[in-house]
């Protein structure tokens, strides 16, 4: 019986779901501890293939978000970002699924909050370096609901970890991107 009622309030949830479409800019100040030495301060200049590259950055998402009353939902979607380097060559690509918690603060959806984590592949390229990693990483904000369809997000992404994968078949924990702010709108249809 509990599974035939959980199965349909997870279809309710799913048929009220709207889907969406956005883009988001912003600036991230990278900093990478390079040689698994996650467990010194991502600032300390001594870290061996430590980087530091200030950027901006542009990202396309397409994703769903439903609310279960009209102050708490729920959202994923996949996001794909590309970074160009300000005071640096290194530029990158980020292929993430995110998944958020939203608060409303007021019952209409106009300004709320959320935090969720994201995952997913990123690859880096400059002169003389190259290589991917797989960064998990924590994401909140607030959101400010415009009519029924449209939403606008001030976004905050801080590092938890990522694996960096060698030529050698050996992963090593690294630290990148620790900052991230970025302005999105969001379409939902």
């Amino acid at each position: 019986m509990k599974k035939i009622l959980i199965s349909a309030v997870a279809c309710a949830a799913i048929a009220q779901a709207g889907m969406f479409v956005g883009f988001d800019g912003g600036y991230a100040m990278n900093t990478s501890a390079g040689d698994g030495g996650t467990k010194y301060g991502i600032y300390d200049s001594n870290i061996k293939g430590r980087f530091d590259a200030n950027a901006w950055n542009v990202a396309l998402n397409f994703g769903a978000e439903g609310f279960v009353n009209n102050y708490f939902g729920a959202r994923a979607f996949i996001e794909a970002l590309y970074s160009g380097g300000i005071d640096s060559n290194l530029s990158h690509f980020d292929l993430t699924g995110n998944a958020d918690i939203i608060v409303n603060f007021v019952s209409n959806g106009g300004i709320g909050a959320f935090a969720g984590f994201g995952v997913g592949y990123s690859y880096w390229w400059g002169t003389g370096f190259g290589g991917g990693n797989a960064p998990l990483y924590a994401r909140t904000g607030l959101t400010f609901g415009i009519g029924k369809n449209s939403r606008i997000d001030a976004t905050l992404k801080l590092p938890i970890v990522g694996w960096y994968a060698h030529g050698d078949n050996k992963l090593t924990k690294i630290v990148n991107q620790p900052f991230s702010v970025q302005l999105g709108y969001k379409y939902r249809f």
